[in-house]
């Protein structure tokens, strides 16, 4: 099914953003201490990383903005999810919803080729363009929709603790 090949995409990517996240928060939060303890050293060798202060805050705003694209893919993965739920279907991935494909057909009368376009149905929907989805699958799709909302929701607190930062910070 191509929309858990999404969802399991999506969290890949999720996770990886995730994990810059705390790094890069962590170093954020430390170059703050550092620099009111005074800790120059500590602060300088932190900073060779991003160059300067001003990038660090950079790269806390740029993973709050990596972090809403990956909500609003997310946002439409759980749309399409909840109308296949809804309509108790979804596009046969064979035919491409199509219910088929056209293809040329040769006929020789006499000595002359004829080509004719013909159309063959799909053997997987049977010419419907679509799937019927079972109960288990209904349950299964329902769960994928359970588990996006819920990593949506993280993905919100994440990016508002972000911005709490970036406001505290002056950013």
């Amino acid at each position: 099914m191509e929309y858990l090949g999404r969802v399991i995409s999506l969290n890949e990517s999720y996770v990886e953003d995730l994990l810059k996240c705390s790094h890069i928060l962590t170093d954020f939060l430390k170059a703050t201490e550092y620099e009111k303890s005074k800790m120059q050293t500590k602060l300088m060798l932190l900073l060779m990383k991003y160059e300067s202060k001003s990038n660090l805050m950079r790269e806390v705003k740029n993973i709050g903005k990596t972090l809403k694209k990956n909500e609003d893919k997310m946002s439409s993965l759980i749309e399409e999810m909840e109308q296949i739920r809804r309509n108790k279907f979804l596009k046969c991935p064979h035919c491409d919803g199509m219910g088929g494909r056209m293809t040329i057909k040769i006929t020789r009368d006499d000595w002359v080729a004829t080509p004719h376009m013909v159309r063959i149905t799909c053997p997987i929907c049977n010419g419907t363009g679509t799937l019927t989805i079972s109960k288990d699958l209904e349950d299964h799709v329902g769960l994928f929709i359970r588990i996006l909302r819920d990593i949506v929701r993280s993905e919100r607190i994440i990016r508002k603790m972000i911005q709490n930062i970036v406001n505290s910070f002056g950013g």
